[in-house]
């Protein structure tokens, strides 16, 4: 057992690679400030490595690969070109950078060999995971949320400022869009979905989990969770069921249905 203590903000979850915990923070002091990228050691919690980006912000982070880190980087200032998507393995070397023309933009997403970003809240952007090449930028028919987009094989699922989830095709074209009917003005779908099997699970920000056809974008159920009005986490889902945390709790609800299996009180 083990602490770090971080000297700044920590930006994102850790995430554990091989036989590092990565973690990400933002810092200032010694005259610089930016996002800071660590690996300690899983067993004694030492640092192996760290790469620092200097007057950027970070996004957050995700797993590309049991070896490979993706970093979403905004910048400090307000010049476009200066955010980026950068690739980092997990002995801390730099495998690519690729600067974004955005000012802001979201943690990102990967599966396979396609990495994703949000830019501008208008903008989603797919790269090559491999090399960092740009393979599509789309403008997006609504504001995008500012969280990770979800992948799954050819395409990418992206939570909109609204009640509001797209899945765009890596080509360019929309492969449906679900626009969820009968909620308040200003409610968004705001964390990153979950895909499991056939489903495509996501969260709106006044409590509600719903689950889409992954194939159509078809509503298959609806399940309100903890209080009225408030935000949920992220969901997680497994072969049967969709996990998600509330405000009095974390909920277990059927995959199939959205029945509620239990719920552990916090």
């Amino acid at each position: 057992v083990w602490s770090f203590a971080l000297p700044g903000q920590p930006m994102a979850a850790p995430l554990v690679l091989g036989d590092v915990v990565v973690v990400a923070s933002q810092e200032s002091g010694r005259g610089a400030q930016g996002g800071v990228l660590r690996a300690l050691g899983l067993t004694d919690g030492q640092v192996q490595w760290e790469q620092r980006f200097p007057n950027a912000v970070m996004g957050g982070i995700a797993r590309m690969s049991d070896t490979q880190v993706l970093v979403s980087l905004s910048s400090l200032g307000h010049s476009p070109g200066e955010s980026a998507l950068v690739a980092v393995d997990i002995s801390g070397r730099i495998l690519w950078h690729a600067p974004c023309d955005a000012d802001q933009i979201s943690a990102p997403s990967g599966c396979g060999s396609v990495a994703a970003v949000a830019g501008n809240a208008r903008t989603l952007v797919m790269l090559d995971a491999t090399s960092g090449e740009l393979l599509n930028s789309v403008s997006m028919p609504v504001d995008v949320a500012l969280v990770a987009p979800a992948c799954e094989g050819t395409t990418v699922y992206v939570p909109c400022r609204a009640p509001t989830l797209i899945a765009m095709e890596i080509a360019g074209g929309v492969r449906w869009r679900s626009d969820v009917e009968g909620v308040l003005s200003g409610v968004q779908i705001d964390q990153t979905p979950a895909i499991a099997g056939e489903r495509v699970i996501a969260v709106l920000s006044s409590g509600t989990v719903i689950a889409l056809a992954r194939d159509t974008g078809t509503p298959v159920w609806e399940a309100h969770v903890g209080p009225r009005g408030k935000r949920l986490t992220a969901p997680i889902a497994d072969a049967r069921r969709v996990y998600v945390g509330a405000r009095d709790g974390v909920y277990a609800l059927g995959l199939e249905n959205g029945e509620q299996q239990w719920v552990f009180r916090t």
